[in-house]
């Protein structure tokens, strides 16, 4: 990438993406103060976003994404109080999600997926993305953990992804607090316990993917609520008991992502195991007593 772009002082735009770039951000990139957009997506960049990049009080967007990037995310990304969307996936970002997020207030759109991110999910940053109205997109890093229960506040957000991690615990109720939900991905995690109940509260959602964690109990009947729905996984969890007879689920297309939960059972033509009638098992037990009695009376005859 070329030093000398930074004598580009009156730049307000800078859109080098889908080049064939190599080098490094230039440190020099402080100069550009009237920088609003900033694209280098595509390219073949190695090194670190500098540190530097915090003093550049009018970016609204930061996009790197789809490069060889590495270190740490910059705590300094939290001085950039217009910063509106930032896309970091594709890259190999170590490290923890920096605190200083949460002084970006403005935040519409976070994508930091596909890195190496480790430790705990701020929830202090979760709070502070109540203005997101498009999506956040951590999947398919190393992060681990709880989900926290500040989820709850990304009140406006269209959709989450935070699938492929290693998180762990339950999967918290205020999830139902993302009112304006339209998708949810939890999948390919360690999450246990119930699937929650408030999910349900989600009349916008139109797909959940909860699959491949260590889910356990019934599927909610209220699930048959969700009107907007039109996709939903369960699939490999420890899920018992009878799926729900309306809504989404009686359908083979549905019950064919409720594989690897060998405890669901339901209709034959969903390919499921039939499900024991109530009482059946009372009336097996008498039964074999009825014949052992039989038995003791006809060898005492």
């Amino acid at each position: 990438m070329p030093q000398d772009i930074t004598n580009l002082t009156n730049l307000a735009y800078m859109d080098l993406s889908h080049n064939l770039l190599r080098g490094y951000i230039p440190y020099g990139i402080k100069r550009l103060h009237k920088l609003e957009r900033l694209d280098l997506s595509g390219n073949r960049l190695e090194g670190s976003i500098p540190n530097e990049i915090g003093q550049l009080q009018s970016l609204g967007l930061i996009n790197v994404s789809h490069n060889n990037l590495s270190g740490s995310i910059p705590d300094s990304l939290g001085r950039l109080q217009q910063l509106r969307r930032i896309f970091l996936h594709h890259n190999r970002f170590s490290g923890e999600i920096p605190a200083g997020l949460r002084r970006c207030p403005n935040l519409e759109l976070l994508d930091f997926s596909q890195n190496e991110l480790r430790g705990n999910i701020p929830g202090d940053v979760m709070a502070s993305l109540q203005n997101i109205q498009f999506y956040v997109n951590l999947s398919w890093n190393f992060l681990h953990g709880p989900l926290p229960g500040e989820i709850s506040k990304i009140i406006s957000a269209q959709a989450i992804d935070i699938s492929g991690n290693e998180l762990e615990g339950a999967i918290p109720g205020v999830v139902a607090g993302c009112l304006a939900l339209e998708h949810l991905n939890l999948s390919h995690n360690a999450f246990t316990g119930l699937i929650p109940d408030a999910i349900s509260k989600l009349q916008n959602l139109e797909s959940v993917d909860l699959s491949s964690n260590f889910l356990s109990g019934t599927i909610p009947m209220s699930l048959k609520q969700l009107k907007a729905l039109h996709y939903i996984n369960l699939a490999f969890n420890n899920l018992t008991g009878v799926i729900p007879e309306q809504g989404l689920f009686p359908n083979k297309t549905v019950t064919a992502l409720l594989v690897g939960n060998p405890g669901l059972c339901g209709p034959k033509k969903y390919l499921l195991p039939a499900c024991q009638k109530q009482g059946s098992g009372k009336h097996t037990l008498l039964t074999k007593v009825i014949m052992s009695a039989a038995g003791v009376f006809a060898f005492v005859l």
